[in-house]
């Protein structure tokens, strides 16, 4: 049919179609160019009325082009709200205000939990190819499966892929522009039958002081049983549609959400019977009153064009809501893999530092420091897997093998206390060369030292042997470790016990392995890696990423509510990023506010760190996590360091804490000196943009904060010189 239906002068309605991006398991692929292409073919012209077509915040560009181009060949006017990938980068998944039931991580986070999944809100009706998907899309993101705490914990997101009411008001205000007497903006599936359009308009005509008109929904192509089931079920229907009079004055709500009762809210407002408001018990938020300005009416009849998940969806309204949220994480994951696949293609060089205000303290400048740490690893031989004295369970050297740090042989009996390291997991000490911790640290230390040494002196020695200690440690058949953590701060007295069970805590010791991903390229860039040997550093880090996934090791310290959580977090992303296993990455960043939520209060504290042996130690352990973390987050493109909840959580916060309230943690006297060179390394690399970067300002700043390699610290080496996506410190 044609599109234009009436002149300017003549025009009285302009009905906007308003088409937002396909979300199943609410929808199929594709559905939204099927069924446009269905109404513009079946729905008459009307007199007196123009159709519009309204693209809402569509993410695949072919698709858009796709609908514009069959919406303008019919002669219909289309308009467009793009979609932000700017805002949408800035929107975290967040978990404030929900009750610990439903705050992801604060009990822990089940990757693979197959029955709390199916007991799930969608109430295990889905089908089980379609489970075993969202299961395998959700393995690092343990959203709320409570349906209020899941749309409340993505609220952010939906509103930067959908934004629903954004896009009704625009469509509103686009009609009324035009001198229109009658806005319509109806959603993309909905079309009017002849009989439909003609009893609207007598309503209208019957109805001169209408500013408001109601228009029931009717499902076409279900089967007659299945529409007296409906009529006889408790589930109501679809909302109606509504129209506004140009004398009108109520809008949609933009702060509801797609799936937050977006439209019944301003259905209620208006006064059409049968429809509430209500929010979760969390959210505080005013609602406008009832609308005083004027009469709404019920008139007309909309058919719903069917998409195609089947009955089973369509027609429990129960089931409806809950798959809209599904299907809005499942677009947001496929955007997100999509920034980060254009993001890596385009990715810059990272930033090195020569800062001199780094150095005070120091003998030399930081630029001398380093030169001279490169110049004594140059000479020094790749320590390795094999070197160890200890072989470990199993019989294989090549597995890597380390001392749990604070258990103790006492009386024949092992001890555990909190903070109290034993020798054999203290590295560098001669105790720990039995077992791999310290060459592990070598190797990486070594590694990131020379890398940055060999770049900003222009010496290719340095970067040829930064090269080396790599393929020494991952590369080399006869010298690389096997990509498990299985024997990491192993419990030897478990196997007395008769178990063999890993050690989740043993991921600490991996932690720097994190700066892999901005290393190697370089080191690959200036050929001190060759294209096959980046490759199969590549495979053995996607070999210890699937280890640690999908073992019970991995996933109990990704679970963990404090350091052991944080820095898993952290050297789980790295290798996705690392891998180019996007999704997963995705997935991680994604989670990270979640976490961030469920270890600390709106004043920084964090009560998993604060009631160990080492209070301020700890908690400054984990803050260092958190700024390694975010550092790495804004170089992916999901700037943690911008992050800040309702609930005033921020990793600046955390630092504040920890620097402000210095003297009241029970071990800061024990070494007040370097817990404020601690913190103050912290400080200086908190970016000048970072959320509440202000507080910063108010605590005592100590200017004695040379860089050290404190194994401890939670810092990877040299990293004030190596800030990838932070600003850059002058020299």
């Amino acid at each position: 049919m044609s599109g234009d239906d009436a002149g300017a002068e003549g025009r009285q309605f302009v009905i906007y179609r308003i088409v937002g991006n396909d979300l199943p398991p609410r929808h199929q692929a594709g559905d939204a160019v099927r069924i446009a292409q269905e109404i513009i073919q079946t729905e008459s012209v009307f007199e007196n009325c123009e159709k519009r077509w309204l693209l809402n915040k569509l993410t695949d560009h072919e698709t858009e082009q796709r609908l514009h181009d069959l919406i303008v060949a019919h002669g219909y006017r289309c308009d467009r709200v793009r979609f932000d990938e700017t805002s949408y980068t800035q929107a975290f998944l967040q978990s404030d205000l929900l009750p610990e039931e439903h705050r992801p991580f604060a009990t822990g986070a089940d990757l693979n939990n197959h029955r709390s999944w199916s007991n799930w809100s969608i109430r295990g009706r889905i089908k089980n190819r379609q489970l075993s998907r969202l299961i395998q899309s959700r393995r690092f993101l343990p959203l709320p499966m409570e349906g209020q705490a899941k749309e409340w914990t993505i609220r952010a997101k939906s509103q930067a892929v959908v934004g629903i009411n954004q896009a009704r008001n625009e469509a509103l205000e686009l009609g009324f522009a035009s001198h229109a007497e009658w806005v319509l903006p109806l959603d993309g599936w909905s079309y009017f039958t002849d009989g439909g359009w003609a009893s609207f308009i007598a309503t209208v005509n019957s109805n001169s002081d209408a500013r408001y008109v109601s228009i029931p929904i009717v499902r076409s192509a279900i089967k007659n049983f299945m529409a007296g089931f409906m009529r006889r079920s408790k589930h109501r229907d679809a909302e109606p549609q509504i129209a506004f009079h140009r004398l009108a004055t109520q809008r949609f709500d933009e702060r509801l959400r797609y799936g937050h009762g977006n439209k019944s809210e301003l259905l209620w407002r208006v006064g059409v019977p049968g429809y509430t408001f209500k929010t979760a018990a969390w959210e505080q938020r005013e609602t406008a009153g009832r609308a005083t300005d004027g009469l709404t009416v019920s008139g007309g009849q909309i058919r719903r064009t069917p998409n195609r998940v089947g009955n089973r969806i369509a027609l429990d309204m129960k089931l409806r809501w809950h798959a809209r949220f599904e299907g809005v994480m499942a677009l947001c994951l496929e955007v997100d893999t999509m920034l980060l696949e254009r993001r890596q293609s385009s990715k810059p060089e990272p930033t090195f530092n020569t800062a001199t205000r780094l150095s005070s303290g120091c003998s030399g400048t930081v630029t001398e420091l380093l030169a001279g740490l490169a110049e004594e690893y140059v000479r020094q031989a790749p320590t390795g897997v094999m070197d160890k004295a200890v072989c470990p369970p199993g019989g294989e050297f090549a597995n890597y093998f380390s001392a749990p740090k604070y258990w103790s042989v006492e009386k024949g009996n092992y001890q555990r206390k909190d903070g109290v390291q034993v020798l054999e997991a203290t590295i560098g000490s001669a105790e720990s060369r039995k077992y791999d911790r310290t060459s592990l640290d070598e190797c990486i230390r070594r590694a990131n030292v020379l890398t940055v040494a060999g770049k900003m002196f222009n010496r290719p020695e340095f970067l040829n042997q930064a090269a080396l200690n790599l393929k020494h440690w991952f590369i080399d058949p006869a010298t690389r470790t096997l990509p498990s953590a299985r024997f990491a701060q192993y419990h030897m007295h478990a196997v007395n016990d008769g178990h063999v069970a890993a050690n989740p805590s043993g991921l600490i010791d991996f932690r720097d392995i994190w700066t892999l991903i901005y290393i190697a390229p370089l080191l690959h860039k200036y050929n001190a890696l060759s294209d096959r040997e980046l490759e199969l550093l590549r495979h053995w880090c996607a070999a210890f990423f699937a280890d640690l996934s999908n073992g019970k090791q991995g996933q109990t310290a990704y679970a963990a509510k404090n350091n052991i959580g944080t820095f898993t977090h952290l050297l789980l992303l790295s290798l996705a990023l690392f891998t180019q296993n996007f999704r997963d990455a995705a997935q991680l960043l994604n989670a990270l506010p979640l976490r961030l939520r469920a270890q600390i209060d709106g004043n920084g504290h964090q009560s998993g760190e604060a009631a160990r042996t080492r209070p301020l130690h700890y908690s400054l352990f984990n803050a260092a996590a958190w700024v390694c973390v975010a550092t790495l987050s804004r170089g992916a493109g999901s700037d943690l360091w911008q992050y800040a909840d309702s609930e005033n959580r921020s990793i600046c916060r955390i630092v504040y804490a920890c620097a402000s309230e210095r003297e009241t943690f029970s071990d800061y006297l024990d070494s007040p000196q370097e817990f404020d060179r601690r913190i103050e390394r912290l400080v200086r690399l908190v970016p000048a943009n970072a959320k509440d970067i202000g507080l910063l300002a108010k605590i005592n700043r100590c200017e004695e904060a040379c860089w050290q390699n404190h194994p401890d610290e939670g810092l990877p080496p040299l990293w004030p010189h190596f800030l990838p996506g932070t600003d850059k410190l002058s020299d």
